[in-house]
């Protein structure tokens, strides 16, 4: 807290009345992120959009973010973390993946609500959606194999909503 403190230029006082704690400031600090590629412009500008495209950007956004060489040290912290932690793990699922996945929620919403998608379980949709987006490239990524063009995110992303595609269009 004194390091983040001082980068910030102020106390840490002043740290802890606007954040309470360390795992305060920690949950904050992950949405911030989340919020970076994934903000409401993002999404207003997706809903905008036709069904797929809107479908693209969004998952886009999503690859992009998980795949940021700052979430992936995170990931790798928390795995190694998690037993030793339960806490910050359960904090990272809260703040970073299920806010995530709320998001992803009030997007699909968005098209259902229009008629143009037709799901019985949103939520699950939802997981559907990011865990096929994310197993392959991330998987690369975060072992350290390799990095994954833009091409091949753009690749990747067109396939897993095709295929989601054929599942939730509504007739």
């Amino acid at each position: 807290m004194d390091q983040i403190a001082a980068l910030a230029g102020v106390s840490k006082l002043t740290l802890y009345r606007h954040f309470g704690s360390k795992e305060e400031l920690f949950g904050a600090a992950l949405k911030t992120k989340c919020d970076e590629l994934m903000d409401p412009e993002t999404l207003d500008q997706a809903r905008a959009l036709p069904l797929r495209d809107g479908l693209v950007n969004v998952a886009r956004a999503f690859l992009n973010l998980i795949i940021a060489p700052e979430c992936i040290a995170i990931h790798r912290v928390l795995c190694v973390e998690a037993e030793r932690n339960p806490g910050l793990a359960k904090l990272f699922f809260q703040n970073a993946i299920l806010y995530t996945k709320a998001k992803v929620i009030a997007f699909l919403t968005h098209y259902v609500d229009r008629g143009e998608l037709r799901i019985a379980d949103i939520e699950m949709a939802a997981w559907d959606l990011l865990s096929l987006v994310k197993t392959r490239p991330h998987m690369s990524v975060l072992l350290g194999i390799q990095q994954v063009a833009p091409a091949d995110i753009d690749r990747h992303v067109a396939h897993c909503v095709d295929l989601v595609l054929v599942a939730w269009r509504a007739a």
